[in-house]
């Protein structure tokens, strides 16, 4: 007290006069309207703040203190403001703006003069604050270290902030400012048994935590009469701990740990006994929760926001369970909880590595997990164009659904197993296992699976024909994935009715219902889905004679599918390109997209798409005079296209012959050879432009082959400018 008085009194130029110094300086303050005193550092000598501050503030009204400390005060009438870090870059083109990077080169230079940053030391600048959390302190020390390593060299050694972030220029290197440890063990010093065991439990917590799992987790029973949210906000009190609001809901608060902190926090927790039961009770409560939240997650954007929060969570959880020396089943059931995080927003490269990963750590006996495993390895699979082995995981999980007597899982394998087989030209096969697959759903009540796989049998029927059940389907497929609020597939069958759509002709219906898919895809951050938009509407502009708005669409959805892994998606998009620089004759790009195409498709065994392209790919080397080259390219795209029957590629590839044709007629001596020739093509133009006769599936007869297909459309086009520049 004494110390603070003599402090106060030197400011205000009052001499202290024996008796009883506080009060004496109340009077003084008393006596001067609107004094402001700023006391710095204060949580050095907080416990006195009721003695001298809250007795100042109610000697003298009028007087105003401004104290900075870690740790409130708790006296009457006291405001409190939170200052937060220093502000971090939040994108690239943000750094120099940013508080924290203007912060580390104020402080480097004064080690490395004039230095001037590059770009990628910026990169590497931008990454030590945000490491370090934006604290002032540390970014100081690490500044410091610019006199001996590179931006790159101290991003490498931030792991090991403790033995870095030390200053050798004070005199007194264990002072409490001198490093970053001595800075942190001060205030742990100042913490009471109870909040030091707490926080010593908060560093298993990974990117924060709710009120709820600080009950759930953390054990204070050592401490009789010790309740663990009261806890908390002392050390929340002294700034220990953060409040944040990840959701922009001040009613669902989350609190967190810097990561300097928690470094420090994780050190005294492996010098306890208590290290593997605090580990053991933050796997059980994170799998609980997130379990719950991953069963809606793909269909349901808050559910998806409330997981990515408790990613980190979920992948400490995994990566302690890997580490483990047994078999066990909490590394698998962490990457299942992530799987609809992972399958719609990423980071792509790491899914499939944690889903091996996992599934190898599996006890031999555990096989419902297993199956379960395998189930999410094979969607990951099919989604990158890998069917083979989609295929492979789907029947083996088919065969456990079967020895566990699982009728939903063996439902749902048999409705995966249509997909595939209907994504290889395998009609009738397609159709059994989507039948049977609703025949197994419906048992059970698995309304979600029941809509997707109606969904899917409905885009095998649009292939066959079979137009009017299709629309019913889908019809019915969407009122359940609306009635189930499974927001994913409901993205997904709008796109695939708009591509039915789009087919008959009827365009502006197609825009729409592939508008309100990319909305709901966007909304759930799936970007695969939203890559697949990108073609369906570059196909449509194409549809419409817009080059410019189609080239646009497929350059956003390579962008897409190529970050997101989808192979077989990112092959149709550039062979829907190819097809556009065609018909307006671009043969070069053309054939650039083509050949492009093929090299993604061909290792994935997709023939129906490969026959389409090299159709296309045979057109283009006659227009480049290259008619023997054409002839091969054309036969294997019959060969291939004869297999897979798909009715409307194979129309295409009818009007694709027509400009073999037209090529040979110019190229040919004979007159009356040229004249057959046209008018074979021409004969071609207009089969694909004519109504067939009525049959009974279609008793009206059916529309022309380009009224039933978009790539009809596009090939027609084609030929038409190749007929027109002929003559």
């Amino acid at each position: 007290v004494d110390t603070i008085c003599a402090s106060v009194a030197r400011a205000l130029g009052v001499p202290l006069s024996p008796g009883d110094a506080v009060a004496q300086l109340g009077h003084a303050l008393a006596a001067r309207h609107e004094t402001l005193i700023v006391l710095d550092n204060f949580e050095q000598v907080v416990a006195h703040a009721q003695a001298t501050v809250e007795r100042w503030m109610q000697m003298a009204p009028e007087a105003r203190f401004i104290v900075s400390s870690r740790e409130i005060l708790r006296v009457a009438n006291e405001h409190v403001f939170e200052l937060p870090p220093l502000r971090l870059p939040a994108k690239t083109d943000d750094l120099n703006r940013s508080e924290a990077v203007q912060l580390f080169l104020e402080r480097a230079r004064t080690v490395r003069r004039d230095w001037e940053p590059t770009e990628a030391e910026l990169q590497s600048i931008g990454e030590i604050v945000k490491q370090l959390d934006g604290m002032p302190l540390a970014i100081e020390l690490a500044a410091a270290r610019m006199s001996m390593l590179s931006p790159a060299q101290l991003v490498q050694r931030i792991p090991r902030r403790f033995d870095l972030l030390v200053d050798t220029t004070r005199a007194h290197p264990g002072a409490r400012q001198s490093t970053l440890r001595a800075a942190i063990d001060w205030s742990w010093k100042m913490l009471l048994p109870p909040e030091a065991d707490m926080l010593a439990q908060l560093s298993v917590f990974r990117g924060g935590f709710s009120a709820d799992a600080v009950e759930a987790v953390i054990d204070l029973t050592p401490y009789d009469g010790v309740d663990s949210i009261s806890t908390l906000m002392m050390l929340r009190t002294k700034s220990l701990v953060r409040a944040y609001f990840p959701l922009g809901d001040e009613q669902a608060t989350r609190f967190g740990l810097y990561e300097s902190i928690r470094e420090f926090a994780r050190e005294k927790l492996e010098h306890s006994d208590d290290a593997e039961g605090a580990r053991r009770r933050h796997a059980e409560y994170t799998l609980q929760v997130t379990e719950r939240l991953a069963r809606n997650a793909e269909g349901d954007a808050l559910s998806l926001a409330i997981l990515d929060i408790e990613r980190e969570n979920l992948s400490a959880v995994c990566q302690r369970a890997l580490s483990e020396a047994e078999p066990n089943v909490d590394a698998l059931r962490a990457v299942l909880a992530l799987d609809p995080l992972l399958t719609l927003r990423g980071p792509f490269s790491v899914h499939p590595l944690m889903l091996q990963a996992a599934l190898q750590k599996l006890p031999p006996d555990s096989l419902a997990e297993k199956l379960l495993g395998l189930e999410a390895r094979g969607r990951l699979r099919q989604a990158r164009g890998k069917l083979a082995e989609a295929e492979a995981d789907y029947t083996e999980a088919a065969e456990l659904a079967v020895t566990l007597k699982d009728t939903g899982a063996h439902g749902r394998m048999n409705s995966y197993l249509g997909g595939i087989s209907r994504l290889k030209g395998q009609r009738a096969d397609a159709r059994k296992f989507f039948e049977s697959a609703l025949t197994m759903l419906r048992e059970v009540g698995d309304r979600r699976m029941e809509g997707r796989t109606l969904s899917g049998l409905a885009g095998l029927l649009t292939e066959i024909g079979d137009v009017d059940q299709a629309l019913a389907l889908y019809d019915e497929a969407l009122s359940i994935h609306q009635q189930v609020r499974d927001r994913r597939y409901e993205g997904i069958t709008l796109s695939n009715l708009g591509v039915h759509q789009q087919a008959v002709g009827l365009l502006k219906q197609a825009k729409v219902h592939y508008q309100q898919a990319l909305a709901i895809h966007r909304e759930l951050g799936n970007r695969r889905s939203e890559g697949i938009s990108h073609i369906n509407l570059g196909d449509l502009s194409r549809d419409l004679e817009q080059p410019g708005q189609a080239l646009m669409h497929y350059s956003s959805a390579l962008t897409i599918l190529r970050e997101v892994g989808a192979r077989r998606f990112e092959g149709i998009a550039l062979i829907s390109q190819g097809a556009l620089h065609e018909q307006s004759l671009d043969v070069k790009n053309a054939e650039k997209a083509y050949l492009e195409g093929l090299e993604v498709l061909r290792p994935l065994g997709d023939n129906r798409w490969c026959g389409l392209a090299l159709a296309g790919l045979a057109a283009v080397h006659a227009l480049t005079s290259r008619l023997a080259e054409a002839e091969t390219t054309m036969a294997e795209a019959t060969h291939l296209l004869s297999e897979v029957q798909d009715a409307g590629f194979l129309d295409a590839l009818d009007v694709y012959r027509g400009i073999l044709e037209v090529t040979r007629a110019r190229e040919s001596r004979s007159p009356s050879e040229s004249r057959t020739l046209l008018a074979r093509a021409e004969r071609r133009v207009e089969h694909a432009e004519s109504s067939q006769q009525p049959d009974k599936m279609h008793p009206a007869g059916m529309p022309s082959p380009a009224d039933r297909s978009e790539h009809v459309r596009a090939a027609l086009r084609a030929l038409k400018a190749v007929l027109a520049k002929s003559v």
